[in-house]
């Protein structure tokens, strides 16, 4: 494997937001995912084993900023956050059906959903990262 990373499709600030663009992997749509590079060299992305050797340029911090559950699955916070803001009560055992959910707490954010299928559930975090937090940088790739 090549230490030489090569990016495409390079957006610089005030290009069009590419937070709404998806690719297709092995037929799943997904969003595009932002490699946030800051002026200092720092860099700022959602992880991904595609991009597995980027860690291994310099020092590396790892830090959950949100998670995708089930219903059942979901946090306290996440579900008394959802009763205040948006008066939704999830009961424990409800089995009227498996909704997904995007908890954006770890990253003061909310939580987006109900959704269907857990694909978008997961759409809509990358989305919601992309805009919220890794938008201010010298260059997206």
């Amino acid at each position: 494997m090549s230490d030489t990373f090569r990016f495409q499709n390079v957006h610089p600030p005030g290009d069009a937001d590419p937070v709404d663009d998806h690719v297709s992997t092995n037929g799943t749509s997904m969003s595009k995912k932002i490699i946030n590079v800051k002026a200092d060299g720092t860099i700022q992305m959602i992880y991904d084993d595609r991009l597995r050797g980027l860690l291994d340029h310099g020092k590396t911090h790892i830090t959950r900023v949100s998670h995708v559950d089930p219903s059942e699955e979901l946090s306290k916070h996440a579900v008394a956050w959802l009763k205040q803001h948006r008066g939704i009560e999830l009961l424990p055992g409800d089995k009227a059906g498996v909704d997904w959910w995007a908890d954006l707490l770890p990253s003061s954010g909310g939580v987006l959903g109900p959704f269907h299928a857990r694909q978008e559930a997961l759409n809509a975090e990358v989305a919601w990262i992309n805009q919220n937090l890794l938008q201010e940088s010298l260059w997206n790739l």
